[in-house]
């Protein structure tokens, strides 16, 4: 979690704040200079094909809906290791399409042999596409 929440602030999503309908992931943040949340999740326990896991991932892109219908950008991020990586990637484009939600844009980078963050940048159906998950523009 503390490597989440560093990457969180290297790229200047400073400001912590609360998902809506309850959600409880491991960081949420909005920009303090362009409309944009970031929602992040550790994963170092949990693997992309959990039920549960699966699940919450869902319901944390079902509550990004209300963010992106004011107009914010939202980035989902899942910090976990090295092993399936390409499985989270596919899990958190999942979950925006069980939220009704279109991703713009999928990556993942490798910070260091046991650290890796996959990220996916939301959107409404019919929205505008953003930029990557990890830019500090």
């Amino acid at each position: 979690m503390a490597v989440l929440a560093d990457l969180a602030t290297l790229a200047g999503y400073t400001i912590e704040t609360l998902l809506y309908e309850g959600q409880r992931p491991d960081l949420v943040r909005l920009h303090p200079r362009r409309p944009s949340l970031l929602v992040g999740d550790g994963k170092a326990t949990e693997v992309p094909t959990d039920a549960a896991t699966r699940i919450r991932l869902g319901a944390y892109a079902a509550a990004a809906r209300a963010w992106l219908r004011a107009g914010v950008d939202v980035h989902l991020w899942i910090c976990h290791g090295p092993v399936s990586q390409g499985d989270w990637l596919t899990c958190l484009v999942s979950a925006a399409e069980s939220a009704a939600l279109l991703t713009s844009s999928a990556q993942s980078a490798e910070f260091d042999a046991s650290t890796f963050v996959s990220c996916v940048h939301l959107r409404r159906r019919g929205g505008t596409p953003g930029g990557s998950g990890f830019s500090t523009a």
